[in-house]
């Protein structure tokens, strides 16, 4: 996740919509909160937001609160 932030950020969603059934969803909100684009990857959280995970659901209220 982070070369792609660095190199290609636009494709970032894209990278995790393929991968999104094997990455650790909880792992993944940390890494982007930390870099502080976690807003960047919005349409993924959306994506995978029935699945119900709390960091999910807890970094889309964040972003729809600074929005």
């Amino acid at each position: 996740m982070i070369f792609y932030l660095e190199e290609e950020p636009m494709l970032l969603n894209d990278l995790l919509k393929l991968i999104g059934d094997k990455i650790d969803l909880n792992k993944c909100v940390q890494v982007m909160k930390r870099t502080g684009y976690i807003a960047l990857i919005e349409p993924f959280l959306k994506s995978v937001q029935p699945q119900n995970f709390a960091a999910v659901n807890e970094a889309l209220n964040e972003i729809y609160l600074e929005k």
